[in-house]
């Protein structure tokens, strides 16, 4: 009885933990989004360069070139499909929706190749 009790207890913990998780990501989300709306006027008048700089700092944390290693050890297919995505998204830097269409389209054929045929043992 004792064991099922904190299993339960355990449960619990990491629902509520999700819920709190949701919930603070639509909080950030609302909070990006009104300090978006309250100083974009006094960006307005800062140098293009200067932005520039803001954004290759904020996104420099976000790109690990091991990672890229690490998912070929895991899927050779994807890492691939992640490579090509990289490529195509700064091969079009202005417009990077065309990187991002290149990735999903990649990784749902994929998916989807996968799925339809099996490997039966």
């Amino acid at each position: 009885m004792g064991v099922n009790h904190h299993v339960s207890i355990g449960v619990r913990f990491l629902l509520i933990a999700h819920r709190l998780v949701g919930v603070f990501a639509v909080a950030v989300a609302v909070s990006v989004v009104a300090l978006a709306l309250l100083f974009t006027p006094a960006l307005r008048h800062m140098p293009m360069a200067v932005l520039a700089a803001i954004v290759v700092a904020a996104v420099q944390g976000l790109i690990a070139p091991l990672e890229f290693v690490r998912v070929w050890k895991v899927s050779r297919v994807e890492a691939v499909i992640a490579v090509v995505t990289f490529a195509v998204t700064v091969a079009s830097a202005p417009r990077l929706y065309w990187g991002v269409l290149t990735g999903v389209v990649m990784a749902l054929s994929h998916f989807l190749y996968m799925r339809l045929h099996p490997r039966i043992i």
